[in-house]
């Protein structure tokens, strides 16, 4: 079960779901980062936008960590909460990055798949 709250200036909404939580943050010139707790999508991941949208993360977590007890949603960034780190994510509008931060000292993992985002081919991707 995970904690989910919603925060916009004094407004706050907070729920509880056993379903699987997907969350989303943009930049607001067609870039986002899409992540799961749990089942993953292929729009998962860090996507930015030049003519075409091209993918660059595929994911992005703390090794061996359980689900994320409580999520907050500010709008701006997103905190994901565990039983030892909070990791928080921020995408700076108009720029093609993401701030990635985590309370903790923890061993974390990036996969990379750098490619156009509908490109589903499995060759030539050895990085």
């Amino acid at each position: 079960m995970v904690n989910i709250v919603h925060l916009l200036n004094n407004h706050k909404i907070e729920s509880k779901s056993a379903k699987d939580t997907r969350l989303l943050i943009t930049n607001r010139k067609g870039g986002y980062f899409c992540f799961a707790n749990k089942d993953k999508s292929r729009y998962d991941g860090l996507f930015f936008f030049d003519d075409k949208m091209y993918k660059v993360i595929e994911s992005l977590h703390i090794v061996g960590s359980s689900k994320a007890g409580k999520i907050t949603n500010k709008f701006y960034e997103i905190k994901r909460e565990y039983d030892s780190a909070t990791e928080t994510f921020f995408m700076p509008h108009n720029y093609d990055s993401l701030v990635y931060e985590i309370t903790q000292p923890s061993n974390i993992e990036i996969v990379l798949d750098a490619k156009k985002s509908y490109d589903q081919r499995q060759w030539g991707r050895f990085y």
